[in-house]
């Protein structure tokens, strides 16, 4: 079986149960160095004794067991450093697999990142959102489009806002040389003749003619292109 299959067994075993039987190997190391330790000094003392007593054979072969004992117990630690040392290579390999796996992980986190995330990626993204953008402003424009409103109108009415454009134009022009805007008023019936008029007197609240309103607009016109040019 040799060493190897004494240590580990004839089946695989997990990293962890190999260290628990390495750490039994060197439990068992460090109890039988404390008894050769303990029987190295014991052959010390003696050869001492012996010598005192002028017995050098004694003392001699007392210093030679020691010797022996304290070459065992160098074999011991010499054996015990090396089982630590494989105890620290499953140590490494096993932080090596983790940390491998860790990187394998991080490695197909970065792929994902990248393919979801590269340059032509966001640049389809962006033309995307720039098209977006550029369908909700159409559609603000439609929904704000006002033609449907004016194709209801009729013609008349169209020019009858015309109108009421440059009449407003025409009061504003007046204001802005300090004189109020003459009241513009639309004759719907020919007004019966006042006693006033009859005598050739304007009255205050005299409707205008349609010559007259004519006539009227015609010179608000003028100068609004004289204050135009």
């Amino acid at each position: 079986m040799g060493i190897k299959g004494w240590l580990f067994g004839d089946k695989k075993r997990k990293p962890a149960e190999t260290v628990a039987a390495l750490r039994g190997v060197i439990n068992r190391y460090i109890i039988r160095s404390r008894a050769l330790r303990r029987q190295a000094d014991e052959q010390r003392g003696l050869a001492r004794d012996m010598l005192r007593d002028g017995n050098k054979v004694a003392s001699k072969q007392a210093l030679l067991r020691r010797t022996l004992y304290m070459r065992d117990l160098n074999n011991i630690y010499n054996k015990t450093m090396n089982i630590q040392r494989v105890i620290d290579a499953i140590r490494s390999a096993q932080d090596n697999i983790v940390m491998a796996d860790a990187l394998y992980k991080a490695d197909e986190v970065i792929r994902v990142s990248l393919k979801d995330a590269a340059p032509e990626r966001i640049e389809e993204i962006m033309l995307s959102v720039e098209d977006s953008i550029e369908q909700v402003g159409y559609t603000d424009e439609i929904l704000s489009d006002t033609t449907m409103s004016e194709a209801g109108l009729e013609v008349d009415e169209l020019t009858s806002l015309d109108t009421q454009l440059e009449e407003l134009e025409a009061e504003l022009l007046l204001e802005d040389k300090g004189k109020l805007p003459t009241p513009v008023r639309v004759t719907t019936r020919a007004a019966k003749p006042t006693g006033a008029e009859e005598r050739g007197i304007p009255e205050e609240d005299e409707e205008i003619s349609d010559d007259e309103l004519k006539r009227e607009i015609e010179e608000i016109k003028k100068a609004l292109g004289e204050k135009t040019d």
